[in-house]
């Protein structure tokens, strides 16, 4: 597709710098679509954590597909939103060929943010 975008009116290819102009201009579309999909994951998880009070990261994986919360919960403090961090203990959870291997389950920290008043 892109031969048929930058070639003349003769049907000879482009030169090679449109077509790295061009090029930069599609890296610019994906930046945008990159940035639309950070904005809509930051306004989902305030939303979120406006109903539910908190948000862990498998809660915004599950809900949102966001693999990136502890980015997403820095965006939203830098945008003003206050933000509290606690460290929550639980247990891993082996899948079923491991629990049949006997894997135990083992201790693990992770994050619980909540919304600050």
């Amino acid at each position: 597709m892109l031969a048929t975008i930058f070639n003349d009116p003769d049907g000879n290819p482009g030169h090679p710098s449109a077509i790295r102009e061009a090029r930069g201009v599609f890296k610019g579309q994906i930046k945008t679509l990159n940035t639309m999909r950070t904005e809509n994951h930051k306004h989902k998880i305030l939303e979120y954590m406006r109903q539910h009070g908190s948000i862990t990261p498998m809660e915004a994986l599950r809900e949102f597909g966001c693999y990136r919360l502890g980015a997403r919960i820095y965006d939203l403090r830098r945008s003003g939103v206050r933000i509290k961090t606690e460290l929550v203990e639980g247990m891993t959870r082996p899948g079923f060929f491991r629990r049949l291997k006997g894997e135990k389950p083992e201790p693990i920290q992770y994050a619980k943010y909540t919304l600050q008043a």
